[in-house]
């Protein structure tokens, strides 16, 4: 630890004073041009300098880090395996069980529905029976009321759907994907342009590139070696 704190104060002796020297430098002319060139490849010293001394236990830390994740994942991944089958076997029961229970619900409902409507029709049969029988009789008044009054059925109410069993710790969340069928049919919409291969156009053409939509520029850099 002694040595670490020993070579940090090394390095920020001799980074801290060139990183504020660029950072202070203002390029005017030739004379601050040329200054900002050598500080670039201090820069690229410096870099070098840090990468040098910090570099071997950079990788002896890296390499521990690697093998401590090698050995997690020699436990985890068929884990996550494990959990990835009994996630879709879970997800796909589920599906299906609500599938059922919709279709169960909507059976009951027609049912219902369906003796809703036998009974009304039934009711409505006996009333004009008896609406009849009363006109015949000369009681046309209350033939008439009796065929004015609203007939009720009683709908048989439908239970909910039992609730699906639930476990602690544990959710279900939908997550819908989606494949393409046709290229050739997708709105532009939802088209996105090929950057690879504009960007390999403007590399080659440089300025003289003309795409419509597309502007190109330079922002190019001052290399200073390494």
């Amino acid at each position: 630890m002694n040595e670490m704190v020993a070579e940090r104060a090394e390095i920020e002796s001799e980074v801290n004073p060139v990183v504020a020297a660029a950072q202070s430098l203002v390029v005017n002319d030739a004379t601050s041009y040329t200054q900002a060139l050598e500080l670039g490849k201090a820069c690229s010293a410096k870099i070098k300098l840090v990468e040098d001394t910090l570099g071997p236990a950079k990788r002896k830390t890296y390499e521990a880090y690697r093998e401590v994740l090698r050995l997690m994942q020699s436990f985890t991944d068929p884990l996550e395996a494990a959990k990835k089958l009994l996630s879709g076997l879970a997800y796909a029961w589920r599906k299906a069980e609500e599938e059922r229970k919709r279709k169960e619900a909507e059976e009951a409902r027609r049912l219902a529905d369906k003796e809703a409507a036998a009974k009304r029709q039934a009711e409505e049969d006996a009333r004009l029976a008896a609406a009849e029988r009363l006109s015949n009789e000369g009681m046309k008044e209350q033939a008439e009321e009796m065929l004015e009054t609203p007939i009720v059925v009683e709908v048989e109410e439908v239970a909910a759907p039992a609730p699906m069993v639930k476990v602690k710790g544990t959710s279900t969340q939908e997550n819908w994907q989606f494949e393409i069928e046709d290229a050739t049919r997708i709105p532009r919409l939802y088209m996105t342009p090929d950057l690879v291969k504009i960007g390999k156009l403007v590399k080659a053409l440089k300025g003289e590139t003309n795409i419509d939509g597309v502007r190109v520029f330079d922002i190019g850099t001052t290399r200073f070696g390494k």
